[in-house]
């Protein structure tokens, strides 16, 4: 429904009468449409975090910090609605201060996985916070056109561009051992 008809259209009401509930049994969860907004947002979280879960920790660090990206960018048609969904939600977070906290609460989290992957793959002397300006502002832009335009930009040409950015910014496989 948020993908159809967006973020303000998904009202308890809304959304009660496209399950074939009833307003009341919908408003025992969720006491107004910012609830169940953020539930919606929970969701997505809980799918992004099992992808991430599922990524193998015994891989090379680099290539295990590509999977985790792979794992969070829309890279999937799956992936791509939940990112289209994720982005209505910020926008919604504009204009509904109940829903702003937690907007900025998960562009936080993102912010500090992007550093901590920063951290992990930079060499001595790295601008480490420019680098995590970078990489993030990449990552956003990237995310927002694989969401929005997939056939403009396909999995393997957003997995290139951050190869690239990775090659071009980062050690290849990280500090030397027991340094991470």
């Amino acid at each position: 429904m948020i993908l159809r008809d967006g973020f303000p259209a998904a009202t308890v009401r809304a959304v009660a009468a496209e399950a074939g509930l009833s307003t009341g049994a919908l408003r025992h969860y969720f006491g107004s449409q910012a609830e169940l907004h953020a539930y919606v947002f929970d969701m997505l979280n809980a799918r992004a975090d099992e992808r991430v879960a599922a990524v193998d920790q015994s891989l090379p660090l680099r290539r295990r910090v590509e999977e985790t990206i792979w794992a969070l960018m829309p890279l999937t048609s799956e992936q791509a609605d939940d990112d289209r969904i994720r982005l209505a939600f910020f926008v919604a977070a504009q204009t509904d201060r109940s829903l702003a906290p937690i907007a900025r609460a998960d562009h936080d989290q993102a912010l500090g996985l992007t550093r901590r992957a920063v951290v992990a793959l930079s060499g001595p002397g790295a601008d480490v916070e420019g680098l995590t300006a970078e990489l993030s502002a990449l990552l956003d832009g990237l995310a927002q056109q694989a969401a929005f335009f997939p056939e403009r930009f396909t999995a393997a040409e957003v997995r290139a561009i951050v190869r690239s950015w990775f090659d071009r910014n980062l050690a290849s496989e990280g500090p030397a051992e027991g340094t991470e």
